[in-house]
């Protein structure tokens, strides 16, 4: 089963790309390096990638940095700061969201990167595989096609998987169980307060006291892919002003429809 957060409505923070700094430039005041942690909480599986690892009997596991980026992208969607570029809800996009160009560029596009015809622009954002040398393997009867059933409560928004814990009997597909930990490096360039907040905010999910999972993988309706994400090294912002502009826009984002809907679906039960 999935469940849908709404889309925003009001405005995008749009900028056409010649008003955007640092595309092609690294910026050292803000721009930065995380050491990221990834930890397992309900079993994971990257299907393609795990089932070719654990042919070849491998005692790790890597999540490719692709698979790590798309989950942040689509956190970032659900905060409510992106254009619905790679919206697959099966319905038209509500009339204020529309695909981004070089005139009108949203937040999420402009951190992520874009191509539009034969215009584009490039990501100020990269993600390195995650990987761990000792992974706790186990196969499982997952069907990335099973779920609780029942209906989404929306008929459009972004789908987001609930966060659920249960026991999965075994089978044959390769999965990684808890409390596996991965780790990964995240590099920014040139991001503002605003774009800064919102894509450190996907990538945590943790805001105050909430404190919410990430989804990956396959059979996230199953229960599994449910992790969570640390920053570690390279947090610490030390220009004061800049530190403060980037809390006040991350308690903003944190605030809107799009957040408080994912601290529904995606809490952590302690």
């Amino acid at each position: 089963m999935y469940q849908r957060v709404p889309f925003e409505t009001g405005a995008l923070e749009a900028l056409a790309l010649r008003e955007v700094n640092g595309l092609e430039r690294w910026d050292k005041g803000s721009s930065g390096r995380w050491q990221c942690e990834l930890e397992v909480l309900t079993p994971l599986c990257v299907k393609s990638s795990f089932e070719q690892q654990h042919r070849q009997r491998a005692k790790g596991a890597v999540i490719p940095g692709s698979s790590l980026r798309g989950m942040v992208r689509n956190a970032a969607e659900a905060l409510g700061a992106g254009c619905g570029r790679f919206y697959g809800g099966g319905r038209e996009l509500p009339a204020e969201l529309s695909p981004c160009n070089e005139r009108t560029a949203c937040l999420v596009c402009r951190v992520f990167g874009f191509v539009e015809g034969k215009q584009g622009c490039q990501s100020r954002v990269r993600f390195t595989d995650a990987a761990t040398p000792t992974a706790i393997w186990r196969q499982l009867q997952a069907d990335g096609r099973r779920g609780e059933g029942g209906e989404a409560e929306r008929e459009t928004g972004w789908a987001v998987f609930p966060h659920r814990t249960g026991q999965i009997p075994d089978g044959r597909i390769p999965c990684v169980m808890p409390p596996t930990k991965f780790v990964f490096r995240v590099e920014y360039q040139s991001l503002d307060a605003m774009e800064l907040a919102v894509f450190r905010l996907a990538v945590t999910l943790q805001a105050g006291e909430d404190a919410l999972v990430h989804k990956l993988g396959f059979s996230k309706s199953q229960g599994l892919g449910s992790c969570r994400v640390r920053i570690g090294k390279g947090d610490e912002i030390a220009d004061a002003v800049r530190r403060e502009a980037l809390e006040r826009e991350t308690r903003r984002y944190a605030n809107m429809n799009g957040f408080r809907e994912l601290v529904r679906w995606r809490t952590e039960k302690r």
